[in-house]
């Protein structure tokens, strides 16, 4: 299965390495690809040099084997549709909807390329699917057991 994680699971694995095991788990049992955008998000965390490096070393593999998902044209189009939709339909402001725009980048992008998403932000991302039909999983545990 085609996998994306989001930026708060990458973030915690990078902050515990006792966590890696259950994520090389996922790794393991998947074809994992990552997000532009979750990339961007990770690279704004940074704050040293030495952060910066163990970045660029875990994106390394994944820009060798071509599974850095960048949004395109069309998932740019179906962000703006969907952040429209979540104005029309649920009736979240401007403001929020710009706080959601990365996060539906990152869904638009999952879905172009038949990935399921895994992300800890139930909240932004239950709202976001039910617009589209977006495949996520609360954690990697969840992921791992719908294997």
């Amino acid at each position: 299965m085609k996998v994306i994680f989001d930026s708060d699971i990458l973030i915690d694995h990078f902050r515990d390495p006792d966590l890696y095991d259950t994520l090389a788990t996922a790794v393991d049992r998947s074809q994992v690809h990552v997000s532009s955008i979750v990339a961007m998000e990770l690279r704004a965390a940074c704050r040293r040099p030495a952060e910066i490096r163990v970045l660029e070393q875990f994106l390394r593999p994944f820009e060798a084997a071509r599974r850095i998902i960048p949004p395109d044209h069309q998932a740019c189009l179906h962000a703006g549709a969907i952040l429209s939709l979540l104005g029309t339909k649920y009736g979240l402001d401007p403001h929020k909807r710009r706080s959601l725009s990365n996060d539906v980048l990152i869904a638009a992008s999952a879905l172009r390329i038949g990935a399921a998403l895994i992300t800890r932000n139930h909240s932004d991302f239950s709202l976001i699917s039910r617009c589209i039909p977006l495949v996520w999983f609360g954690s990697v545990e969840e992921f791992l057991a719908a294997l």
